[in-house]
């Protein structure tokens, strides 16, 4: 569908317009589609998408994908299956990007993040044409999504993991 959720200006608050300003995602999501279930987390400059927008986790080409403005292509997370709950954290130091997948790493390395400035938003399930993957609204379901103003540790992705994977099946 074309639905999506609008996400806060995080950059008002918490300076995420700047390049070396740390943080966490973490979405627990359910995709639908078998190799390409769309964009669940996208960054933009305002909620209708006028403008510079980048795409930041993605289920595409039977891949979780993350990436943050100016990594182009992004990096892959491993394979993902239809209809399974997954625990996707995507955390940022203001140098190092790292990935989880069920509270397992499964990507860290250094990045330079371009900080665009100004209101930033980020929407849940919005299509995106600079994206990892396809570009697509995201198909599936969300359970939940948390957003922290700094990066969570591994043994805190952990502890969050098992605070929630219980009400997915994990």
């Amino acid at each position: 569908t074309n639905q999506y959720v609008n996400g806060p200006d995080l950059n008002t608050p918490y300076a995420m317009g700047t390049s070396s300003t740390p943080f966490t995602f973490e979405v627990w999501a359910k995709p639908s589609g078998t190799t390409n279930s769309g964009i669940l987390l996208d960054e933009t400059g305002n909620v209708a998408q006028n403008g510079w927008h980048d795409s930041w986790i993605e289920f595409a080409g039977g891949n979780i994908r993350i990436g943050v403005w100016s990594n182009g292509s992004g990096f892959s997370l491993g394979a993902y299956t239809a209809n399974n709950w997954y625990q996707i954290v995507m955390t940022y130091t203001g140098t190092v990007l790292t990935g989880y997948v069920n509270s397992v790493q499964q990507y860290t390395g250094s990045v330079t993040r371009t900080g665009p400035g100004t209101a930033i938003y980020y929407p849940l399930g919005l299509n995106d044409f600079t994206s990892l993957g396809n570009g697509a609204y995201y198909s599936g379901s969300i359970g939940a999504m948390r957003y922290y103003n700094r990066a969570l540790t591994a043994a805190e992705v952990l502890q969050n993991f098992r605070n929630l994977g219980y009400r997915y099946g994990l």
